[in-house]
């Protein structure tokens, strides 16, 4: 799978000679490496990864397609050695960074290479989307264990923990992001951070997470009621509930990303809510959680097969609540394939 993505990357390079890889998903996505400390110069015929004598062993065991070399001076000895004088990098270097790198290389023509990594990264092979396949599936499960737990008075941080440790459990190395459990007026934060507030009767309940699952993560939401929903909340989670399966239904290869953002958009705006909608629909996943494209008025980029997507429309009313409904779904020729299997109909505990 790497030997093709060096054949892809290399593709791509055009009058490049070489390319410097510095962020650690894309090193882990062209290299295997896991580790800190570590970078890629990667040219037509040669690829180095550079790190120190801490993984040393780890390097040459995950990476067999790159020779492992000492980082310290590494960069500009190998340009140097090589008369490279042009070279892709990466514009999420710091500013230091990138100044140490023009002076490792003061003659060397230096060439943004980052959104070419990020098309490359876009379209997932299935060996990538099985790995989100299986975080989805640890999630969907570990969110049926925690209903179980959820009742008045135990708090956000508790039920956090819980589904935390469940999902770690069932064979995820992490989770996605910092999960959010928010509970009754909370709720209505989009990424409120779980708190010592106690689950009331009558409130929202909303749980946003992920899992990591061999380097690749997933995204889920959920929002339930604990008790029985009053007429208000029953108005804001059916329109949710309608705009996420509408744009869900009109996800597929060769649709604009902001045409399918304006389904969801126009359903919300016409109940009486598009002021409380402010995000957007959703966000490409893979190594990161938030990749590009992206669901969003602003995005008009054309979805490609594969590309996983999530989808997550929601409503927030400040001081009464807010509802998001969120699958994970990958983009296929004709349809989108949901991989997040929780049921969406409304769940009263």
């Amino acid at each position: 799978m790497r030997e093709e993505r060096l054949k892809q990357l290399r593709e791509k390079m055009g009058k490049a000679e070489a390319l410097l890889v510095t962020s650690r998903p894309n090193v882990f996505y062209l290299s295997g490496f896991t580790g800190t400390s570590s970078q890629l110069l990667i040219t037509q015929k040669e690829a180095f990864l550079l790190t120190d004598s801490r993984y040393y062993i780890q390097a040459r065991t995950q990476c067999p397609l790159f020779e492992v070399v000492e980082i310290s001076g590494a960069v500009a000895r190998l340009v140097q050695e090589r008369n490279i004088k042009t070279m892709g990098y990466e514009s999420s270097m710091s500013v230091a960074s990138f100044q140490r790198l023009q002076g490792y290389a003061p003659e060397t023509e230096l060439i943004d290479f980052t959104q070419e990594l990020s098309d490359l990264r876009a379209v997932k092979s299935e060996e990538e989307i099985a790995c989100s396949r299986r975080a989805a599936q640890i999630c969907d499960a570990a969110f049926a264990d925690i209903l179980n737990v959820v009742k008045p008075g135990v708090t956000e941080r508790e039920l956090a923990l819980e589904l935390e440790f469940n999902v770690r459990r069932r064979g995820a190395s992490g989770m996605s992001f910092d999960t959010i459990i928010a509970s009754g007026p909370r709720s209505a934060m989009p990424h409120a951070e779980p708190s010592d507030a106690e689950v009331k009767e009558g409130e929202f309940l909303l749980f946003d997470f992920g899992a990591v699952y061999e380097g690749y993560c997933s995204d889920m939401t959920r929002t339930v009621v604990v008790g029985e929903p009053n007429e208000k909340q029953l108005e804001i989670y059916d329109t949710v509930l309608q705009a996420q399966e509408a744009a869900v239904a009109a996800l597929r290869a060769g649709q604009v990303c902001s045409d399918v953002d304006r389904i969801a958009r126009d359903i919300i705006s016409k109940a009486g809510y598009g002021e409380t909608f402010g995000h957007g629909l959703g966000h490409s996943v893979g190594i990161q959680i938030h990749e590009d494209p992206r669901l969003s008025p602003s995005c008009h980029t054309v979805l490609k097969e594969n590309t996983l997507m999530t989808v997550e429309p929601g409503i927030y009313v400040e001081g009464f609540g807010g509802v998001r409904i969120e699958d994970l779904t990958v983009v296929r020729k004709e349809s989108a394939e949901i991989l997040t299997k929780t049921g969406k109909k409304l769940i009263k505990l």
